[in-house]
């Protein structure tokens, strides 16, 4: 059992043209109360961020606690690794491989376990915020639930976000939870592509690739897992959407595809 409280952090960092190093970790249990765990490549960093491989039976993560493996410099991002049977994530905590320097490229953030719930502004993200390509988010699970919780991927710059791969037996998203890729600037957002045996939305959760700049929206894809399609609900406001969101937005919108068993439409 491991638990991190209170600002404890555990960190491996790079700050110039060295690699950063590997952090593996494996444990019964792992909690973290406002903690971090990073491995990134600091700002002015050519190395490369190192990696960071988890794997634990339960995992939780509460109090805006962090588990990154982000580029601040124009070296790679580092990869992502986490499985355990149970992970939770709540307020505001983050599991992150982005890429804020002006070059440098984001890692991959892998995520697997039996039941992954993402509550209370928490979120696992890619994100670039320069000519950096981000990285992709693939999140695997027998269930996976988005209670005002986000899988998002985003470019503010050149870069092109990364895609957003799901493959889960059963998906839940309500009270706002999303699975997101959008454009701020000129790249393109990432395709979202989610395998699934069901998926249920409500009040107000949404499914969507976004341009709120000159970059193109990306494609969402939903289709069957293991050769079982899909049974879709969506109800309480909640949407499935790729187009242009603001004043500003002059990108294409992507296509939607859906390759269900039974879609089922309520009111908002």
């Amino acid at each position: 059992t491991m638990v991190m409280t209170s600002g404890a952090e555990i960190a491996s960092n790079t700050f110039g043209s060295g690699n950063g190093g590997d952090m593996v970790i494996n444990v019964g249990s792992l909690t973290m109360d406002d903690a971090i765990i990073e491995a990134e490549a600091r700002e002015n960093a050519t190395g490369m961020a190192g990696s960071v491989t988890l794997s634990a039976k339960t995992i939780a993560l509460n109090n805006a606690s962090r588990i990154s493996s982000s580029n601040f410099g124009s070296g790679f991002g580092g990869l992502l690794d986490i499985t355990a049977d149970t992970i939770t994530l709540r307020d505001a905590s983050r599991i992150e491989a982005d890429t804020l320097g002006a070059k440098g490229a984001g890692g991959l953030v892998f995520v697997r376990g039996k039941t992954i719930r993402l509550e209370s502004g928490s979120e696992i993200s890619s994100v670039t915020l320069g000519s950096g390509n981000a990285g992709f988010v693939s999140v695997e699970a027998d269930s996976l639930v988005l209670d005002s919780g986000a899988l998002l991927s985003s470019t503010f710059g050149s870069g092109q976000a990364g895609a957003v791969l799901v493959a889960v037996g059963s998906l839940e998203l309500r009270n706002f939870g999303e699975i997101t890729t959008s454009t701020y600037a000129n790249g393109e957002a990432g395709q979202i592509a989610i395998n699934a045996r069901s998926i249920t939305m409500s009040s107000r959760a949404a499914i969507s690739s976004e341009t709120f700049g000159s970059g193109p929206a990306g494609d969402i894809v939903i289709t069957s897992l293991n050769g079982v399609r899909p049974d879709l609900t969506v109800t309480g406001g909640a949407s499935i959407t790729s187009g242009q969101n603001g004043a500003l937005a002059t990108g294409n919108a992507g296509s939607v595809q859906i390759e269900a068993n039974r879609i089922v439409l309520g009111p908002s």
